[in-house]
C-alpha cells in the first residue's frame, strides 16, 4: 500500500461535502482507515504537501468510522474486562495523584498572594492526562506516525482531557474525581454494572474517537501539571 494511493484517496474525500464524506469513509477497511487517519493528521500538521484539508472534519469522520468497525466485532471476554477495568483504575490513580500535586502548588501560590508577594496576583494550573498505546496492532507507520500516536496527540485536541484549577475553582471537586457520576451503564449495558467507570473513559468513548479495543490496550498514562501565574498592572 503506497503513500501516494492514500494521499489520492484523501484528496478525493476532501473535495466532497461533509455528508458525502461520512458516506464514503464507510467503504474502507480498518487498515485503510488507520492509514487515512495518520496521513490526514500529518496533513493538518503540515508535515507533507497533500490535499488541502482545511479542518479536522474529515479526520473525525475517518476515526469515528474506524471505531464503529472495531467495536462491532469487539467481545467482552473476561480478559478484556480485566484489562479495561485495570486501565480505568489507573486513570483514577494518575488523576488523583496529579490533582493532589496541583492543589499543593495552588495552596503555595495562595500563600504568596496572601503574604503580599510583589509579583504574583493570579494563577491557573492545568492537569493534562494523556494515554499511549504500545501494541503490535498499532505498529503500522506512515510518515513515522501510527494510529496510536494520532489518537493520543493532544496538539490536535483529539484527546483534550484537561482540568483547570484557578483561584475561583480551588476546593471544588473536579468531574474527574466525582464518584457520584458513574459511567458504567451508558456504553456497556450490564457489563460493568457493579463497577465504577470514571469520566476519563467517558471522554475517550464519547468525544475522543477511541474504541473499546484501544482503551483496553493502553499501556502508558502521562500526567502533566502545567503552572502559569501572572502579574499585571491595572488602571493605568
Amino acid at each position: 500500500m503506497k503513500n501516494k494511493e492514500i494521499i489520492k484517496i484523501l484528496d478525493e474525500l476532501s473535495r466532497l461535502s461533509h455528508d458525502e464524506q461520512w458516506t464514503e469513509v464507510e467503504k474502507y477497511s480498518i487498515e485503510y482507515l488507520e492509514l487515512l487517519a495518520t496521513t490526514a493528521y500529518d496533513n493538518l500538521q503540515k508535515k507533507y504537501l497533500g490535499p488541502k484539508i482545511r479542518d479536522d472534519h474529515l479526520l473525525t469522520a475517518i476515526l469515528i468510522e474506524r471505531v464503529s468497525k472495531i467495536d462491532r466485532d469487539f467481545e467482552w471476554t473476561d480478559d478484556n474486562k480485566l484489562k479495561f477495568i485495570s486501565v480505568n483504575n489507573r486513570f483514577i490513580q494518575v488523576f488523583e495523584s496529579a490533582y493532589n500535586e496541583a492543589v499543593s502548588i495552588a495552596n503555595a501560590l495562595e500563600d504568596r498572594i496572601k503574604n503580599g508577594d510583589i509579583f504574583i496576583k493570579d494563577y491557573e494550573i492545568t492537569i493534562r492526562i494523556t494515554p499511549y498505546i504500545e501494541d503490535v496492532f498499532y505498529d503500522q507507520m506512515l510518515d513515522e506516525n501510527g494510529i496510536g500516536f494520532v489518537l493520543s496527540e493532544p496538539d490536535l485536541r483529539i484527546y483534550p482531557i484537561e482540568c483547570h484549577i484557578s483561584r475561583h475553582s480551588l476546593g471544588e471537586v473536579p468531574i474527574y474525581l466525582d464518584k457520584s457520576l458513574n459511567w458504567n451503564i451508558e456504553y456497556f449495558g450490564d457489563t460493568f454494572e457493579k463497577d465504577y467507570i470514571c469520566y476519563e473513559i467517558h471522554e475517550l468513548l464519547d468525544t475522543q474517537r477511541w474504541s473499546f479495543y484501544d482503551i483496553a490496550n493502553i499501556k502508558k498514562i502521562h500526567a502533566d501539571v502545567v503552572v502559569e501565574y501572572q502579574n499585571y498592572i491595572e488602571d493605568m
